[in-house]
Parts: structure tokens; C-alpha cells; sequence
């Protein structure tokens, strides 16, 4: 499965959370999933610390997805060498995310903001399993205030949580997504 990881790209805001999303990493990695990444430093260099952990051979592939370097010029975020493959959309990062949400099987997050928020629910509408850590950064606390989001996203206790959602995507949709009435008109 490729799991879209969604996070703060701001390495300071990512520290505060270092050691859930090396765990994440490193249970992604024994499982075998490839992941679907922007570049950044923070929730990225995390999450690659625990899967690079993994034998080689047992994890999956990390794929980074960089808009146009004029985007990333304007907001100042870089690239590090992390990746096994770089796709270069050449696009702005909200097309950007679009494309990554098409290339992904499933969305997972231990905090993040507007961003974060805006890449779960491209995912939800691709009808794609989403799973955010509870009560963890704004996407933990705003996204359950909003009631339409909560019948689409999963909102985990636990990194583990987060992970065993989206691998038991079929029945989870089933019990959070289509069970909603208006959903199917």
C-alpha cells in the first residue's frame, strides 16, 4: 500500500511530536508500505528516521512529490536526500497535492495545520482512508469541531492505530464513509 504521510514540514514544529513519527516510520517500513511524501524537514526527516530503520529489503519505496522550484523558492522549503524517487510535477503545491492524493492508497497524520487539514480531505473526497492522530496539532483538534469531516476520517489513539486503520481500509469505509446517508445520493 502507498501511504501518504501528511505532517508539518517545519522541523520545530515536527520535534514536538519526533518520537511518534519515527515510530510511524518504522512500523510503515516493517509492513512493507511505500510512502508518498512532500519534501521537508520535519515530519519527513521523522518518519524516514524509523523507516530507514527497517531492513531494506522488508520496506517499501519513499517517493517525493516537488512542485515547480519557484513554489519552493517562495516558501522556502527545500529538499533533502531522502527520497528514492523524486516526481517533479512542475505544478503549484495545491495541484501538487492532487496529484500525490491520486498516487496514494491511503492518508495518515500525527499533526499538521492548514496544509495537513487541506490533503486529508482531498483524500476523502478520492474516497481514500484517512486516519489522523487525535487531538494532535490543529488538524487533531479543528478537524473533529468540523462534523461533516468526522464521518470520513478515522481519528486514531495511537500510531498504531493510525497505521491498522488504512491497512483494513475496505471494512473501515464501509463502517465510516458509507454508512452515511446523504453519501450515496
Amino acid at each position: 500500500m502507498n501511504v501518504f504521510v501528511g505532517g508539518p514540514w517545519d522541523p520545530v514544529k515536527a520535534k514536538e511530536r519526533k518520537e511518534e513519527m519515527i515510530k510511524l516510520g518504522k512500523i510503515l517500513g516493517e509492513r512493507g508500505h511505500d510512502l508518498t511524501f512532500g519534501p521537508g524537514s520535519g515530519i519527513v526527516r521523522y518518519v524516514l528516521q524509523g523507516y530507514k530503520s527497517v531492513d531494506e529489503k522488508k520496506r517499501g519505496k519513499v517517493q517525493f512529490f516537488v512542485p515547480h522550484v519557484s513554489e519552493m523558492i517562495r516558501v522556502g522549503e527545500e529538499m533533502k536526500d531522502f527520497a528514492d524517487e523524486v516526481i517533479e510535477t512542475e505544478e503549484d503545491y495545491l495541484q501538487r497535492t492532487v496529484t500525490m492524493c491520486h498516487n496514494a492508497d491511503a492518508f495518515v497524520s500525527i499533526m499538521g495545520a492548514s496544509g495537513t487539514l487541506f490533503e486529508a480531505i482531498a483524500m476523502m473526497f478520492l474516497k481514500k482512508p484517512v486516519a489522523i492522530l487525535k487531538d494532535v496539532g490543529t488538524i487533531g483538534k479543528v478537524g473533529q469541531m468540523i462534523e461533516g469531516i468526522q464521518g470520513y476520517a478515522h481519528w486514531a489513539t495511537s500510531v498504531e492505530d493510525l497505521v491498522d486503520y488504512v491497512e483494513d481500509a475496505q471494512e473501515r469505509l464501509k463502517e465510516h464513509v458509507f454508512e452515511q446517508e446523504w453519501y450515496n445520493v
